[in-house]
């Protein structure tokens, strides 16, 4: 029943974000994930890559 709760909230969740903000988080998550790898899929390094793919991805918007 709580997965089901989670889904719910998920699909209303995503049904009322833009687009534009569902692909840039898609992005973030896809550069952090990329940045966690790289570094050895390291433990409790999440929250670190997951602000440095922001900042990455910002830089190279600014270019």
């Amino acid at each position: 029943m709580d997965g089901l709760i989670r889904l719910r909230r998920r699909l209303l969740y995503e049904s009322n974000v833009p687009e534009r903000i569902r692909s840039r988080e898609e992005a973030v998550r896809e550069r952090a994930y990329r940045l966690w790898e790289a570094d050895g899929c390291r433990e409790g390094s999440a929250d670190y890559d997951w602000y440095l793919a922001i900042e990455l991805l910002d830089e190279e918007a600014t270019f």
